[in-house]
């Protein structure tokens, strides 16, 4: 198999199909979009690319603060073990590595896709 316990490729680059880090990623995932819904959010201004200015709630260092709080109150109750993270972090980093490569080649084809219809249209 590929990702056998005993195979160079799992010593160089650990599954990302094992179970710990996808309960990791998308419990803290859920996590962030309930704080960004639930949590009080300061209106901050930007400029964007154009020169317009844009008004955005956010509400992330509050919502970082209580995973850390979270975190800790999990750990300290017997819910996990602190080092949960700690001891899957590899697995976790190849998990968010294969999501970034999919998104990737999802992004340039729907790119290509965009650029061959704007192609069509323009003959």
């Amino acid at each position: 198999m590929l990702w056998s316990e005993n195979g160079v490729l799992y010593q160089i680059f650990p599954s990302p199909f094992s179970s710990v880090p996808w309960k990791i990623l998308v419990f803290i995932t859920l996590l962030q979009l309930i704080f960004h819904l639930v949590l009080p959010k300061d209106f901050v201004t930007v400029v964007n690319s154009m020169g317009e200015r844009e008004c955005h709630p956010v509400n992330s260092f509050h919502s970082c603060l209580l995973i850390v709080l979270l975190f800790i109150f999990g750990s300290s109750l017997g819910f996990y073990k602190a080092s949960i993270i700690y001891m899957n972090w590899t697995q976790t980093l190849s998990l968010l590595n294969l999501i970034s490569i999919i998104m990737v080649l999802f992004l340039y084809m729907r790119q290509r896709n965009d650029d061959f219809t704007t192609c069509k249209l323009c003959i």
